[in-house]
């Protein structure tokens, strides 16, 4: 929660710290995954970013902002068939 706190406030790196002792203490959180990735995406960091949305897809591949976000930090690549 702090974390998103964070996010929405603009302070991306202390968001991303606190994403971070998050998955630390529970590595199967998809929301702290989801919302790391889309911290690095705002970094211009794609490939770093889809290293968090394919853990994340690996544990709910139905979840639509994962995979909505997975389509389009690949594009971001320019790997328009991954995408």
């Amino acid at each position: 929660m702090r974390g998103v706190e964070l996010h929405r406030e603009g302070s991306l790196e202390p968001a991303l710290v606190e994403y971070g002792k998050a998955l630390r203490a529970y590595p199967k959180y998809v929301q702290a995954l989801e919302t790391s990735a889309q911290s690095l995406i705002l970094y211009n960091h794609p490939e770093s970013a889809l290293t968090f949305l394919r853990r994340a897809h690996d544990l709910d591949d139905c979840n639509v902002v994962v995979n909505l976000k997975h389509c389009d930090c690949v594009g971001g690549t320019r790997d328009y068939t991954g995408a």
